[in-house]
């Protein structure tokens, strides 16, 4: 039997498949680190909107004052 030998277009068949076997893990990669930023992101966003939502709702707390504590205040 003869040696088996790669032709010119398998080799090239064989090269494209490695770099986009290659390309497709660096799209991988880099996808997860964005996903990663993104979902922290979307975690402020929430957490600012929640806390904005309570600061904007929150009632002072309502001091029982008589009429007379305002005026003995009024007159010092």
């Amino acid at each position: 039997m003869d040696s088996f030998k790669i032709s010119g277009g398998a080799q090239k068949c064989e090269n494209l498949y490695l770099y986009l076997h290659l390309e497709i893990q660096k799209w991988i990669t880099m996808g997860v680190t964005q996903l990663k930023r993104k979902s922290r992101k979307n975690r402020a966003v929430a957490n600012n909107k929640i806390a904005a939502i309570k600061r904007l709702t929150l009632k002072p707390t309502i001091k029982k004052v008589t009429v007379e504590e305002l005026n003995a205040e009024a007159a010092k």
